[in-house]
């Protein structure tokens, strides 16, 4: 196991305050307070590169390097959706306490209350701390299925869930990355559901332990020509506030 490197505080609950009556004194407040702890977990990955490739320049060796960088950078973005807490961080969809909505035993399509659902869960706990780092999160085949299904089944004029403006869903702003997973299991639909996240996202704390390390080796496969690239990247996640997010997690799209 790793070892905590490093706390940084959190307030577990703030103070209470109340009306007196005039010339009386104010109750003593305690705030409670909490840390969170940081331990690095590694990235690491490697590529080696042949002299005949190295002299053809196709793909060039900086080629490598950058697709090793974006390789580790999407993982990461992953880990910090849905890691699960043992050889990888803990990711937002499962973190203990953020706000949960389901729409049906078995998963079920998406449908424009239960996206609001997602939201209020979110406020009615007042965990919205920074307005402009707040917004939804899902996957592409979510972003299709909503702008293809009616917003409300009833309407005179359609209008699908996702519509324009295609920058917001509802009040609120949304963004897509196919990080999100689509392979989660509800009842019996067995690795076909998605994810929808609502969140304040200046409360998710992504820790790099020092800059991403690149080390170009030409020599312990020198005998055979071969330059070996390796990439490492020392990392961990942690939700300051597990209130300021919530999710939908059995979201069907076909």
């Amino acid at each position: 196991e790793y070892s905590t490197k490093f706390t940084i505080p959190k307030v577990s609950a703030g103070a209470n305050v109340a009306y007196v009556s005039e010339g009386s004194a104010g109750s003593t407040q305690t705030p409670t307070t909490g840390q969170l702890s940081f331990q690095p977990y590694p990235i690491t990955a490697f590529v080696d590169v042949s002299r005949e490739m190295m002299m053809m320049g196709d793909p060039a060796t900086d080629q490598w390097v950058d697709d090793l960088s974006g390789a580790v950078a999407e993982l990461l973005q992953q880990t910090a959706i849905n890691g699960d807490g043992s050889s990888k961080p803990t990711g937002i969809l499962q973190t203990t306490g953020i706000g949960s909505v389901a729409i049906g035993t078995n998963g079920g399509a998406p449908t424009f209350a239960k996206i609001v659902d997602v939201m209020k869960e979110v406020e009615i706990d007042d965990a919205v701390l920074n307005e402009a780092s707040s917004y939804y999160l899902t996957n592409s085949k979510v972003k299709a299925k909503m702008m293809t299904t009616l917003k409300e089944s009833s309407a005179t004029n359609a209008q699908m869930i996702y519509d324009h403006p295609y920058e917001m869903l509802g009040s609120e702003k949304v963004a897509f990355t196919n990080s999100v997973p689509s392979n989660l299991t509800k009842g019996t639909a067995s690795g076909t559901c998605s994810a929808i996240i609502f969140g304040d996202f200046s409360q998710l704390i992504i820790n790099l332990f020092g800059g991403t390390d690149i080390i170009v080796d030409p020599y312990s496969q020198s005998s055979a020509a071969v330059t070996r690239i390796v990439i490492y990247q020392d990392n961990d996640v942690q939700v300051r506030h597990a209130q300021s997010f919530a999710a939908i997690q059995d979201v069907l799209t076909a």
